[in-house]
């Protein structure tokens, strides 16, 4: 099954939102890690992104050899400032249990493994992303409320590596993009296999707000609000044959998905002591077709 999934970036490294160390246990052996939060600054198009980036290194690799990325994550403060290239990057699916919403919530984060200097030649600052999997909800339009086009949206769905479950990303496609929304219209139909490419957003803005008082003087307050796309820039008709998500495995992975759903919702009402029990989803028969593979479960 097709499991495309990459991401590269030249930036600023302009924070280190976390840094930790600890160790961990394999095979009976405490292990040492470390564990990054960084944000990075890519100037696209003449636009500021501030684009999160998440890391995990253990010092040693599975075999026992020397991780060579371990000691470059514990000194990843020497290149605050500095710019550099994120390679082996890859975005990862989460989910976690809204009780304000009542309902599971996706998550997308941005995992990387390697970190260096750029080049002097490395002067153009890219945020880019490779993806494929199958299509776990169509093209659709997202409306502001004047019912005015802001963008669309597709969700893309990938097995994860043992191909036991999944996990989804939201992609958008921008509203003056025609091409890329006719062609995702006309052949991008729910449980087709598509491979995608495109580029990473994420424009954060400030807004001061002052907000009048009958008497006294007026409340100024800092709302800081963040808007994360993956936008689709190119990508091909469905993949038919080699790589190809079959009916049968996605109804085995759309079913796996609702049941690690169930779980994480469960797990967090237990957390929050309430008294609802999560229910357990029903058991999906094969399906006669990849679109009725999702019927019902979206």
């Amino acid at each position: 099954m097709l499991n495309t999934n990459s991401c590269y970036f030249i930036g600023e490294l302009v924070e280190v939102k976390r840094l930790t160390q600890g160790t961990f246990e394999r095979e009976g052996q405490q292990i040492p890690y470390v564990s990054a939060s960084i944000i990075l600054k890519c100037v696209i198009r003449g636009e500021e992104n501030l684009i999160q980036l998440e890391n995990f290194t253990s010092s040693l690799k599975k075999d026992g050899t020397p991780n060579k990325n371990y000691n470059t994550i514990v000194n990843i403060n020497d290149m605050l400032n500095k710019r550099v290239v994120v390679s082996g990057s890859s975005l990862s699916g989460e989910r976690f249990w809204s009780t304000k919403n009542n309902q599971l919530v996706p998550a997308t984060k941005i995992n990387f493994n390697i970190i260096n200097l750029a080049s002097r030649t490395q002067t153009e600052d890219k945020a880019e992303f490779k993806f494929g999997g199958f299509v776990y909800r169509e093209l659709s339009e997202k409306n502001n409320e004047e019912g005015e086009l802001q963008y669309y949206t597709i969700t893309l769905a990938q097995a994860n590596y043992k191909e036991t479950d999944m996990f989804e990303i939201q992609f958008t496609v921008a509203k003056d993009n025609f091409t890329a929304a006719q062609h995702i219209r006309e052949y991008y139909e729910q449980g087709s296999t598509v491979e995608i490419k495109g580029e990473v957003s994420n424009l954060v803005s400030v807004q001061t707000i002052t907000e009048e008082v009958d008497f006294g003087e007026p409340t100024v307050r800092t709302v800081t609000r963040s808007e994360k796309h993956f936008y689709i820039t190119g990508g091909n008709k469905p993949i038919v044959g080699e790589g190809e998500y079959s009916a049968e495995a996605i109804a085995a992975l759309v079913k796996a998905y609702a049941i690690s759903g169930a779980k994480i919702k469960e797990d967090a009402l237990k957390s929050t002591s309430k008294t609802e029990a999560a229910g357990t989803p029903a058991e999906t028969k094969a399906a006669p077709s990849k679109k009725a593979a999702l019927a019902g479960l979206i």
